[in-house]
């Protein structure tokens, strides 16, 4: 077992992003982002039985990035396995209160990751014959396959064996493949299956521990040096500083716009009663549908930090 580190920080940092919709500024901001159930206390996550085709590869990808975490202690499923033969007692497909119960007896606080997970491969044959500049016949053959996994895992409080969360992960991919005058290849279906198998334990891991999601934001123009300053030091992760920049700016012009950006410079410098303050302003000179939407971003960010806050992760 591994011995983790609890440490995380809401961490904001910015990439500038140059061209994406015309002439307007943008920022990509990473935020972190609370996880979905509560396992504040709990150290020690357990992978029980995942079963179905493609259990032992899920079992095997969360447990990787259950470690890689650095959150929790990983009892493995062959670990768990050598425990509960020496406890004499087996679990079946669905563990129930009672056997969950006798686990946590024996490993203490913790939880157990446990489910389902089964993929399905089909593909399917197609040609088209062309004549090329020389005149020659050829025959091109395609092969379009597709694959899907379908996940359903649930993470149970051993001591009291109540089920703290259900998750479905449905996951999908294709691939094509062609060639001329051949048979094509079909596409390798362990590596479009393992594929989906690391998307699907990504997903799960934003159930158990907080996780960053990067969102986009976009800088309404500036109208003077000092707002053009702002959305500079913005773009490189200095939101702070940016700050001084644009209220300047909202005292030598008279636009909503610059409001709008002032707000951006609170919110992500974690000045929320400032954000909204500024995001109202924009609004009572021009109905902008991004100060609309910053005062829910303010809003859905206080909430973050609380259920953070809540979880032990600040």
């Amino acid at each position: 077992m591994k011995k983790i580190t609890k440490l995380f920080l809401y961490t904001i940092f910015t990439v500038s992003v140059i061209g994406m919709t015309g002439c307007s500024s943008m920022a990509k901001v990473a935020v972190t982002k609370p996880a979905e159930i509560n396992l504040k206390g709990i150290n020690k996550v357990v992978m029980g039985n995942i079963w179905g085709n493609k259990g032992y590869e899920m079992q095997d990808a969360i447990t990787d990035k259950l470690f890689a975490s650095e959150k929790y202690d990983v009892v493995d499923r062959a670990t768990f396995d050598r425990i509960t033969r020496q406890q004499n007692f087996s679990l079946g497909r669905d563990i129930d209160e009672v056997q969950a119960q006798r686990v946590g007896n024996v490993l203490g606080t913790s939880v157990m990751v446990t489910g389902s997970s089964s993929s399905r491969f089909n593909y399917k044959r197609g040609k088209s014959r062309y004549v090329d500049r020389n005149g020659i016949r050829h025959v091109k053959n395609t092969v379009k396959a597709k694959m899907e996994l379908n996940t359903r895992l649930r993470v149970i409080e051993l001591e009291t064996g109540r089920v703290l969360g259900v998750k479905k992960i449905n996951k999908y991919t294709s691939r094509n493949t062609s060639a001329i005058d051949r048979w094509a290849d079909v596409p390798n279906a362990n590596n479009m299956a393992q594929t989906l198998i690391n998307q699907t334990a990504i997903e799960f891991m934003k159930m158990i521990a907080p996780y960053v999601q990067y969102v986009f934001v976009r800088f309404e123009d500036a109208v003077t040096p000092d707002g053009e300053r702002g959305i500079e030091l913005a773009q490189v992760g200095q939101w702070s500083e940016a700050v001084p920049a644009f209220l300047h700016e909202t005292k030598s012009s008279k636009v909503a716009a610059s409001w709008y950006n002032l707000g951006l410079s609170y919110q992500y410098s974690f000045r929320f009663d400032e954000a909204k303050k500024a995001f109202r302003k924009c609004l009572s000179m021009e109905l902008l549908s991004g100060c609309t939407q910053g005062l829910r971003n303010v809003d859905q960010m206080i909430n973050d930090e609380n259920r953070l806050i809540d979880q032990g992760a600040l």
